[in-house]
Order: C-alpha cells, then structure tokens, then sequence
C-alpha cells in the first residue's frame, strides 16, 4: 500500500521537474538568441527548433497532462488542465506522441542541416 506522504512527495516532485525543464528550456533559448557567435547561426535555427518542440512537449507532459507515475506501482496520478477539464487520458499520450514525433523530426532536420554543410565546405569532394 502506498502512503500519503509517499502519494504527496510524487506531486510535489513532478511539479518541481516539470518548472525546471521549462525554466532550462527558456534559458536555452535565451542563450541560443543572444550568445551565440555568427558562424553558428546557421544553426541555431534548426536547434530552435529542436528546442521548441522540446519545450512543447515540457509544457504538454508537465502543465497538461501532468502525470505523477506511482512506483513501484504500475500506476498514476492525472493533476494536469486536461485532467481537470475532463478530457480523457488517451489525449494526453496522442499529444505527447506527437510531440516526441515532432522532436525526433526536428533532430533529423539537424543532421541533415549538418550534411549539408559539411559537403559545402568541402566543395562536393569525397572524402577517402
């Protein structure tokens, strides 16, 4: 059986992780805008990106949905708006899915984006 204090230790917890990574979220892109050099501001357009859709799924996991995960329990707490609003769970996860989607999309972008340059800087010769 699961105490109390065990059930409230959880809320506080994922309350506190989830204003965390967006609070790391927003300095990222602080950082990104203003910090960095011109040579890297091809990039850092693609990194946004990945960023936002991190962040988006920060906000969908810890403000929407916010899920508490009761271990070692297979179970869990819904406290988020959707939660609230009565919207049913499998909304929640359809979000988050598409999310990961978006930043797994958006990390592919990156290494494309990376390709590309690479292959500019070498003028299109092979590399042996």
């Amino acid at each position: 059986m699961l105490s109390d204090s065990f059930i409230n230790f959880m809320l506080v917890y994922m309350h506190a992780a989830s204003v965390a990574t967006l609070a790391l979220s927003i300095l990222v892109f602080y950082l990104m805008l203003k910090r960095t050099p011109r040579s890297g501001r091809i990039m850092v357009r693609h990194l946004m990106l990945v960023q936002f859709f991190v962040l988006l799924n920060d906000f969908i996991l810890g403000v929407l949905v916010s899920g508490v995960p009761l271990f070692p329990a297979p179970a869990g707490f819904c406290e988020g708006i959707l939660c609230v609003l009565g919207v049913p769970g499998h909304v929640g996860m359809t979000l988050m899915f598409f999310s990961l989607a978006y930043v797994a999309t958006s990390i592919v972008f990156c290494f494309h984006v990376k390709y590309t340059t690479v292959v500019d800087l070498l003028k299109h010769r092979t590399i042996t």
